[in-house]
């Protein structure tokens, strides 16, 4: 690993730390810095700001969980991801009920239109999306990015493969037939 990977890291892990006992909207970054025994330049050359910080963390532990598959078109690896997420109840409500959740929801709306996005085009072996599909694939993720908020705030009451079957069977149809998304319909 190296000392890039290793440093984010020991960020990460003091942040979730952090979040055991308030919103990350209460986490202050020269206090996270403290803690971390590294200064404010060394957090800024990494990150953005702390919701960039737990982006990056998120980010990490749905690849893990993802095992390499594209988790975008991948059910189960999708499924794992939401498991995950249910097996951290009290960090996954602080995630989502944060007052600054929008900079968070921001960077997964964009994140993951670019990765539909780049998937969808190399599945129709086209340079490009015209304007209706990338506004088709926003308001998916849009959606998505929501109801994954509300499944957690509400308590984690469907499965992780309800919720999965559920966002699949509401993909627009053109995007699940060039992913290959199975959606139990």
């Amino acid at each position: 690993m190296s000392l890039r990977d290793t440093t984010k890291e020991l960020f990460a892990r003091e942040l979730r730390e952090m979040m055991r006992g308030c919103r990350i909207a209460d986490v202050r970054v020269g206090e996270l810095c403290r803690r971390v025994g590294a200064n404010r330049r060394t957090f800024y050359y990494h990150f953005q700001d702390k919701y960039d910080l737990l982006a990056w963390e998120i980010d990490r532990s749905f690849a893990a969980q993802a095992g390499g598959a594209p988790v975008l078109a991948d059910a189960a690896a999708q499924a794992r991801v939401y498991a995950l997420m249910r097996g951290e109840p009290d960090f996954w409500r602080s995630v989502y009920s944060d007052p600054g959740i929008s900079d968070l929801v921001q960077h997964f709306v964009d994140r993951n239109s670019v990765r539909y996005a780049d998937l969808a085009a190399a599945a129709l072996d086209v340079d490009a999306l015209d304007a209706d599909q990338c506004f088709s694939i926003r308001m998916h993720v849009y959606g998505s990015v929501y109801m994954t908020r509300e499944w957690v705030l509400a308590g984690f009451r469907d499965d992780p493969e309800v919720l999965v079957a559920r966002m699949a069977v509401n993909t627009p149809l053109w995007l699940s037939r060039a992913l290959s998304i199975e959606t139990g319909a």
